[in-house]
């Protein structure tokens, strides 16, 4: 009994230790990748300087969130494209990249910010439209390889620029980030800062190894 109570002890040790392990590995990655680019997001209600050129940005980056079915945005979207309009019309860039998940008939993250946009007279012109960014990491890639993106702003919420303009830089672009406005409770905010400590993982690896989608 005392053997099986000793190897029983040093199973949960291990294990133990495995997780503390997992923890500090997770913290370190999403430490390291905040601290790479936190000096690049600008604060919510400040217009994002020109580039050290005096040209403006190639696009402004929007990832898709969640939206109603009545095709509205939700609120963390709304605030995403509320900045980039904010963005767009104070000169900073031209262009605004639409980027998330579209599947027609089904749900269209894509189509509706379009909407939302067009209702407040940006031009279709200004607009493109990537109907395959169903993750961050998905976005970035195609504003690098099929948009040919060099460099950007990326408008999203604070908590998820860290990771975007990660990726961003990993291929090629050389990405900004605006603050949007978050929305929510503290607990929704602890529930989407967990998430995005995994995500930040899951993308780090993808960056590395340079994944294909």
């Amino acid at each position: 009994m005392r053997r099986a109570l000793k190897v029983f002890g040093k199973i949960i040790l291990a294990l133990l230790i495995l997780l503390l392990l997992a923890v500090l590995l997770f913290a370190g990655i999403r430490l390291a990748v905040t601290l790479k680019t936190k000096d690049r997001i600008t604060p919510l209600a400040e217009t994002v300087p020109l580039r050290t050129d005096g040209q403006p940005y190639d696009a402004i980056i929007v990832p898709g969130a969640s939206v109603l079915r009545e095709r509205i945005p939700s609120a963390i979207l709304q605030n995403r494209l509320d900045r980039a309009l904010e963005l767009y019309r104070a000169g900073v860039s031209d262009k605004i990249l639409l980027t998330g998940d579209h599947r027609p008939g089904e749900y269209d993250e894509v189509d509706v910010m379009w909407e939302y946009l067009i209702v407040r007279n940006v031009p279709e012109q200004a607009m493109v439209r990537d109907y395959n960014g169903f993750s961050t990491y998905e976005s970035m890639v195609n504003a690098a390889k099929t948009f040919q993106i060099r460099n950007a702003v990326v408008v999203t919420q604070k908590y998820h620029l860290f990771r975007a303009l990660y990726t961003a830089d990993a291929y090629g672009i050389e990405a900004v980030g605006a603050e949007a406005a978050a929305v929510g409770s503290t607990w929704d905010q602890m529930k989407r800062e967990a998430r995005e400590c995994a995500a930040t993982l899951k993308d780090f690896w993808y960056c590395l190894i340079r994944k294909e989608i």
